[in-house]
């Protein structure tokens, strides 16, 4: 099973202070055409399309558009996306999984409609209350909840058993080396965590090869690799693709650290 991630619009208006792409915002967006071309071209070769950002995806121009062509396309979509009005009945309707992103700073609140979990990141300053009653609703609602810390400030993050001393309930630990499409085909109803000072210290890593990701700034081969030069020291430029994915492979092998 592989993932075709899609980052369509880079404008975001949240300013969550633990967002690698913080300073990335812009009205910038992928063609409506651009997709589609890349929709059709990688479907005998992706199960699923994540839609998330880089930017809010629910602030994508034609997102009603890119939802019609991706359920065209044959693809189960998976929406990661902050609280929003535009989270409706009709996105809903598209959607194989909707996740909701929460975090120190944003106070947790009920989503419009029904949805099939939530993320929350952990910051310097953590807000135990807030995390706690995000947990408390989706126990009650039988949904998932993934918890892990702020990527961008790995020198004073809480450790995980920090973390874990303060929640009302206990968390799974994600297993070390799980892939993108490992992690999102085994959601069901569970409270797991995913450890970002693992992940930065090589005990973790993400195999990228199942989710390569098209953003308006090019291909890259994960998620975060586009924002990583002005976070991680030595960031090497080959990482990101810049190119058509097919045209790079790319695996991880290259990888001496994951930059996530």
């Amino acid at each position: 099973m592989k993932i075709f991630q899609l980052h369509p619009t880079l404008l975001c208006h949240q300013g969550c202070v633990w967002c690698p792409y913080l300073g990335l915002h812009e009205d910038k967006e992928i063609p409506l055409a651009e997709i589609q071309k890349q929709l059709w071209r990688y479907r005998d070769s992706c199960d699923i399309l994540k839609i998330s950002g880089g930017g809010s995806p629910l602030l994508y121009s034609a997102f009603d558009a890119l939802l019609f062509l991706a359920r065209q396309a044959g693809y189960k979509i998976y929406l990661q996306t902050e609280n929003n009005p535009r989270l409706n009945d009709f996105v809903c309707g598209y959607c194989h999984d909707i996740r909701v992103s929460f975090g120190d700073g944003v106070p947790f609140s009920p989503p419009m409609i029904p949805v099939d979990g939530f993320s929350y990141v952990v910051s310097r300053s953590p807000d135990y209350e807030n995390l706690n009653a995000l947990i408390d609703y989706a126990l009650a609602h039988q949904q998932y909840v993934r918890v892990t810390q702020d990527d961008t400030d790995l020198a004073n993050i809480p450790t995980i058993e920090e973390i874990k001393a303060s929640l009302d309930v206990d968390l799974n630990t994600i297993e070390a080396g799980t892939s993108e499409a490992g992690r999102l085909s085994g959601l069901g109803f569970n409270l797991r965590f995913w450890d970002a000072l693992d992940y930065h210290q090589g005990k973790n890593p993400c195999p990228c090869y199942d989710s390569p990701l098209l953003t308006p700034l090019g291909w890259f081969p994960c998620c975060k690799t586009h924002v990583a030069k002005g976070l991680v020291a030595g960031y090497n430029q080959t990482m990101a693709l810049g190119v058509e994915y097919p045209r790079t492979p790319y695996d991880g092998r290259g990888c001496s650290r994951c930059y996530y």
